[in-house]
């Protein structure tokens, strides 16, 4: 049975008088992928901002690795003290700095504990993503789209994180580059980590996660298997109908 890496319990979350999130709970197991899906607007990334930090949350419980709380945690200490990872849906990469240069920024919470591992570490990010390594040299401006995903990505999980959060991993590219995101993703949860990912495209989710959570106005409003979901006519025509929901594209 796998260790629960993640727990969110009754989360509330409101900006300003909004309440953006409402009583979500759910558990992340340390060989798993779940996702979180639904159109712009549903929550999402407003759930894992509370998980890493970045917004306070009005009510409810996270709990990462052994129980331990992460509220009132600074993003950095959850980073280095709760060994998590993040790909933002803007990707947050340092354009002025080079591909390799932005995977050893990847290790900098956690450091002390990862610096001499580095040249293993950066082996086998190039292992996963060939294409950064033919451009460890070139600065991240100048990748396309589905390059800078990957770098992305990469910096996330170079630094070892046993909960990994990817937020929009797929949004704007092209079909190509996002079956090699999917294959990544696959390759990644097969790694003896929890990862949890926000989703717009149905078929990215239910190719890659166990488990699913519809969600709508900051509420699940439906959670079960990729199977279960694609079987339920109410629910996809229901929640999953929106164009927000397909795939777009831009050069890879």
């Amino acid at each position: 049975m796998s260790e629960i890496v993640l727990r969110v319990d009754n989360l509330f979350v409101n900006y300003g008088v909004a309440r953006a999130v409402e009583g979500v709970s759910f558990e992340l197991g340390s060989d798993e992928i779940r996702a979180l899906i639904g159109a712009n607007g549903a929550g999402k990334t407003t759930i894992l901002k509370a998980i890493l930090g970045l917004v306070s949350a009005a009510q409810g419980s996270i709990e990462s690795p052994a129980g331990r709380p992460i509220q009132g945690k600074k993003p950095y200490e959850i980073a280095r003290e709760c060994a998590m990872g993040y790909s933002p849906e803007d990707r947050g990469l340092l354009m002025r700095m080079t591909v390799q240069e932005n995977l050893e920024m990847g290790i900098y919470c956690r450091r002390h504990r990862l610096a001499g591992r580095l040249p293993t570490l950066l082996r086998d990010i190039y292992d996963l993503f060939p294409q950064l390594a033919a451009r460890r040299h070139q600065l991240a401006s100048i990748l396309s789209g589905g390059e800078q995903r990957m770098l992305s990505i990469a910096r996330a999980l170079i630094g070892q994180p046993r909960v990994l959060i990817l937020d929009e991993p797929t949004l704007g590219l092209a079909p190509v580059i996002v079956e090699e995101t999917i294959r990544a993703i696959q390759r990644i949860g097969q790694a003896g980590r929890g990862l949890l990912l926000a989703e717009q495209n149905v078929m990215v989710a239910t190719r890659t996660a166990s488990v699913i959570y519809v969600m709508e106005r900051g509420r699940i409003v439906y959670q079960g298997s990729p199977q279960d979901l694609l079987g339920n006519d109410q629910i996809r025509t229901a929640y999953l109908s929106g164009t927000a929901l397909l795939p777009t594209a831009e050069a890879g």
